[in-house]
């Protein structure tokens, strides 16, 4: 009885050299996934894309770590004033922290055509309500 104790506080102290080379292991550090800086990138339409007015217009792009995932996408003519708006989210496999993915939103403008503008997609923070991620196309 005495060597058998003796032989398993043996293994005990010595346990990480028991099936192993001897070489020290080091464990894998667990941390919560970080997020990511809050962005938002219209991917279409293109910079100086001639659209057509009688049709609706789908904005599209990328975004991540806004709260939420919400997007707020809006039309202007060049005397600022608003021709559309509409608010969507994008589709983040890990949305609930922060991930990346894709958003798209379909406005109808009502313009006459040859009316130049500008789209912009922004997510504002909920804390106090300012611009944490903006783009913008003309």
């Amino acid at each position: 009885v005495v060597v058998l104790l003796s032989i398993i506080a043996y293994f005990a102290l010595n346990a990480t050299g028991v099936f192993s080379s001897g070489a020290s292991v080091t464990p894998i550090p667990t941390s919560e996934p970080t997020q990511v800086p809050a962005f938002i990138e219209i991917t279409s339409p293109l910079a100086g894309a001639v659209l057509e007015a009688s049709q609706p217009i789908t904005a599209r792009g990328l975004g991540g770590g806004l709260f939420e995932d919400n997007v707020v996408v809006q039309a202007f003519d060049q005397d600022g004033n608003v021709l559309a708006e509409g608010m969507t989210t994008i589709n983040a496999a890990d949305a609930d922290l922060g991930g990346i993915g894709t958003w798209s939103l379909e406005l109808i403008i009502e313009t006459a055509p040859g009316t130049a503008g500008v789209i912009i997609a922004f997510s504002t923070s909920p804390e106090d309500g300012s611009l944490i991620a903006y783009d913008q196309v003309e």
